[in-house]
């Protein structure tokens, strides 16, 4: 009776970490990483990882690495994910946001890696149709490159991929982001915004 109470106990467990886990993966994009605490989704690492559920613990570590980064903690951050990338493949939906984040956070130490894990995302969200990170995916790589026709391309795809989500706020950022970047360009010069209906 006890082994059963405790197996039962330690499925009880693992479902709510997986609700929980639900909850901060379907917010990674739009929470304030300020509400998430290390020490919420260290737990759940223990759970999963106790019970030897490697794809959930990545994918908290893939959640604790967006925190860290958030935090300006890019050294410890880059360790929670390349962790969970020994874990995810290509199958795994989650692999669209690994690269995002990887390239976000090597563009500076190393910008090569960082353009190969965009173009990762790219070539992924593009064969798996993930319109939301192939739009993400375009934006990183507007932002990587100095060359101003480049940029209007990859900046058109993202924007275009956004107003399919009809995340307009992301639209405003994206053309704005491409504005500043190549204000010294001369409006005259730009090709028009792209705001598709």
């Amino acid at each position: 009776i006890l082994l059963i109470l405790v197996a039962c106990g330690h499925k009880k467990d693992i479902m709510h970490a997986e609700t929980q886990l639900g909850q901060l993966y379907d917010n990674m994009f739009d929470m304030n990483y300020s509400d998430i605490s290390i020490e919420q989704v260290d737990s759940l690492i223990d759970v999963f990882s106790v019970a030897g559920e490697h794809r959930s613990e990545a994918i908290c570590r893939l959640i604790k690495g967006a925190k860290l980064y958030a935090d300006s903690d890019g050294a410890n951050a880059i360790d929670e994910f390349k962790y969970a990338e020994q874990y995810l493949s290509n199958e795994d939906v989650e692999i669209g946001r690994l690269y995002y984040y990887l390239s976000r956070i090597l563009v500076v130490d190393n910008p090569y890696l960082s353009d190969y894990y965009a173009r990762l995302l790219v070539t992924w969200a593009d064969d798996n149709e993930d319109v939301e990170m192939l739009a993400f995916g375009n934006k990183l790589l507007m932002n990587m490159t100095e060359n101003f026709d480049s940029a209007a391309y990859y900046r058109n795809i993202a924007v275009r991929m956004f107003n399919l989500r009809g995340d307009t706020p992301m639209v405003e950022k994206t053309n704005a982001r491409f504005a500043i970047k190549f204000i010294n360009c001369g409006f005259s010069k730009f090709p028009p915004l792209c705001v598709f209906s």
